[in-house]
């Protein structure tokens, strides 16, 4: 669905700036960064270090990303934006859209929370609509 929204060419090299503004957002207090490509603005984020757990979270963070950019819309050019900015993200616009962390909690999920329910049974399904078209012509 936000496809079209996307950027059309991923020509060039990202560049990323940081701003000197900060404001307050979840309680933290937030620096902007700004991500160009082809001289035109595609990503602005507010950014905080003060994240308990942030360097730790930072590797695996950046891991994350990679792999999410590799099955939904996420660009490459995201992607090296992302990789160029300090912080944990509290807010993000990209394509026309804004995202702002409301709360920051350290929690733990238990590992039952990953396993399947019983009754349920686990199958192998092909990515996003693949395979579904009969399922909606009926």
């Amino acid at each position: 669905q936000l496809g079209p929204l996307m950027p059309k060419k991923e020509e060039g090299p990202v560049t990323v700036e940081r701003k000197g503004d900060q404001k307050s957002i979840a309680g933290y207090s937030a620096v902007r960064y700004v991500a160009t490509q082809n001289g035109e603005p595609m990503l602005t984020a507010w950014t905080t270090t003060a994240v308990p757990g942030w360097k730790g979270m930072r590797k695996e963070f950046a891991v994350y990303l990679e792999k999410m950019s590799g099955i939904n819309q996420l660009s490459k050019s995201f992607v090296a934006a992302a990789k160029q900015i300090d912080g944990f993200p509290l807010e993000m616009e990209l394509a026309g859209f804004t995202s702002t962390v409301t709360k920051v909690e350290a929690k733990v999920t238990p590992a039952s929370a990953f396993e399947i329910p019983a009754g349920y049974t686990l199958e192998k399904k092909k990515l996003f609509d693949e395979g579904m078209k009969e399922e909606r012509e009926e």
